[in-house]
């Protein structure tokens, strides 16, 4: 029993995030280390573009709504911080996949 998670409700919902992620990959065809590397390459400049769309947005909004700049501040840094989280653990769960599923079938051949 863990502390930080005592009901092991944590790990059994990466655990199903995983999976699902596993299922994806599979179905896409990622069948090999470089092919799940390029996944995780194309992962990381969506979220690159994605911050800059946001912070262009901010710019554009608080310029035509001066007075909401404190509100739209603290939305687009939800955002951010939401896009941050769902990079990382979907960057961890590709590398699980890496490690788990390639890695078996790179000892089979």
């Amino acid at each position: 029993m863990k502390l930080n998670d005592p009901f092991g409700r944590i790990a059994h919902r990466e655990n199903k995030e995983y999976q699902s992620l596993s299922k994806t990959l599979k179905k896409s065809g990622v069948n090999n280390r470089r092919e799940a590397e390029a996944v995780m390459a194309r992962l990381q400049t969506r979220k690159t573009q994605t911050v800059y769309v946001v912070l262009i947005a901010l710019l554009l909004l608080v310029f035509f709504y001066p007075e909401a700049f404190i509100f739209l501040l603290i939305f687009s840094g939800l955002i951010v911080l939401w896009v941050f989280k769902t990079t990382s653990n979907a960057h961890k769960y590709i590398q699980r996949y890496i490690e788990e599923e390639l890695s078996e079938g790179d000892k089979q051949q």
